[in-house]
């Protein structure tokens, strides 16, 4: 298919049914994908526009009603229309270009109010403009949409500049988020509500190594090391540690090889168990932490590189995850949030992957700590809390060795791994699964024409360089 078809047909990919004959719209959409097509004359855009009516006739996927359409619009008077519309995108006042033009009129097609009259709001923020007052809604929210609305009118209102942190606090909000976790949330949201929020984030269990097969039996095995490698001023033997953990990497080999033997007849030879993954991985990252010795004195990109490291060999070398030396620690988590939101709703648009079915967790590291929060679907808006509590911690000294060799942070990161893993493997059926059964004609109507209420969309954090807020169901960037 040549650029031209593309540019085209995508229009009426990307607009709804009862906006396809709206000709002023058409001429920009067209011009903004194409830098070749702004010199056209309106004859140009008659021929461009008629071409595309007749492929939406002949695609065996367009429905009967999208095929009326077509027809009808054909049938007017497309030269005389078209050149009204040309004229009138050709006295479009400059500060209003033709990309600007088309994300307004996205918006006002894709969010509800009173969402978007506080997406333009903002958007005017950003450019620097002095937006006019807003007034509080008539429409009727349910109550968790008062409670997000609320909160984002007060910002918006207040008088005062508000902080680079209470900015990303507040498009988190606007993407209907309640953030359990932010700065005095106790202040802007009902108590009931946040400690509902608490209940169905907290995962305790994580902490629980009887969760993680065979991981109990290495954590004892471990929890001896301190008392032989670390002496009481302080002084760690990492050597010894290092050789201890090699020993243990060999029992463990010999005891997968005896029970290979066992069972080799019954063809089960060379096969690792879950046991011998965790016994492995496990060690892996203790002997590394030896080897690596850290140290509080470490740069933080050295500490981030760590972290990788830990996580990478927990997860048997499956899982490659790239972290990030961290900001401001008050703007990070809300930045965070916004990513994963508009992931989960990416993969929603995309795969056809309900928020319901699964929370998105992540780690928040902060130096040598770090927590584990999730981000979920309750009801009618998206909750964030911490799954568990107090804060995982890497060792980095003679005290943060014997803790760490206690166990209770290699079983939260073995279970945060394993959930990662799940949602992994969750997402390669559901796309593999959405492959077989998605047809062109899903594409060309997967979108409804009703406005996107909260929580449907992500409030992305406005650049100086935007001329608008932009807001997206699947299309920002992850």
């Amino acid at each position: 298919m040549s650029t031209s078809r593309r540019s085209r047909s995508a229009f009426f990919l990307d607009n709804v049914l009862s906006e396809w004959g709206n000709l002023e719209q058409y001429i920009i959409h067209t011009q903004a994908s194409n830098r070749d097509h702004r010199s056209f004359l309106p004859e140009k855009f008659v021929q461009l526009y008629k071409a595309a009516l007749e492929n939406i006739l002949q695609d065996e996927a367009s429905t009967a009603e999208e095929k009326t359409t077509a027809e009808t619009l054909k049938a007017s008077d497309l030269a005389s229309n078209m050149r009204a519309a040309w004229n009138t995108t050709k006295t479009t006042p400059p500060q209003e270009d033709m990309p600007s033009l088309k994300r307004k009129s996205e918006l006002q097609s894709k969010i509800s109010e009173p969402w978007m009259t506080m997406m333009m709001h903002v958007a005017r923020r950003a450019r620097g403009e002095n937006p006019p007052m807003l007034s509080r809604t008539d429409e009727t929210l349910t109550d968790n949409h008062q409670m997000l609305y609320e909160f984002v009118y007060s910002r918006l209102t207040q008088t005062s500049e508000l902080s680079k942190a209470a900015e990303y606090e507040l498009y988190v909000a606007l993407s209907g988020i309640v953030n359990a976790r932010m700065m005095n949330a106790d202040h802007h949201f009902d108590s009931g509500t946040l400690d509902k929020i608490r209940q169905e984030c907290c995962q305790e269990e994580y902490r629980c190594p009887d969760k993680i097969p065979g991981l109990t039996k290495i954590l004892d095995k471990l929890k001896g090391i301190p008392e032989r490698y670390i002496s009481r001023d302080g002084l760690i033997d990492y050597d010894g540690i290092s050789d201890e953990v090699t020993l243990l990497k060999a029992k463990g080999i010999k005891r997968k090889q005896k029970r290979e033997k066992k069972e080799g007849k019954k063809g089960k030879m060379n096969q690792e168990t879950e046991e011998d993954r965790v016994w492995r991985a496990v060690l892996e990252v203790v002997d590394y932490l030896a080897k690596a010795k850290p140290n509080s004195s470490m740069y933080e990109a050295k500490v981030v590189t760590i972290w990788e490291h830990v996580l990478y060999f927990l997860s048997s070398k499956a899982l490659e995850l790239e972290a990030r030396p961290r900001g401001r620690r008050e703007e990070q988590l809300p930045k965070n949030l916004l990513i994963n939101h508009a992931m989960v709703l990416y993969l929603k648009d995309h795969i056809g992957l309900s928020p319901e079915d699964y929370d998105l967790q992540a780690l928040d590291v902060n130096g040598w700590r770090a927590n584990v929060f999730c981000l979920k679907r309750m009801g009618d808006v998206f909750i964030c809390d911490l799954v568990t509590s107090p804060a995982l911690e890497l060792p980095h000294s003679a005290t943060t060795w014997k803790d760490f060799l206690e166990g209770d942070t290699i079983a939260c990161l073995c279970n945060y791994v394993c959930h990662l893993t799940r949602v992994s493997e969750d997402i390669r059926r559901q796309e593999a699964k959405h492959k077989r059964e998605a047809t062109a004609a899903y594409h060309r109507t997967r979108s409804t024409g009703e406005p996107k209420a909260l929580g449907e969309f992500t409030c992305l954090c406005p650049a100086k360089s935007r001329s608008s807020t932009e807001a997206s169901s699947g299309d920002a960037s992850v």
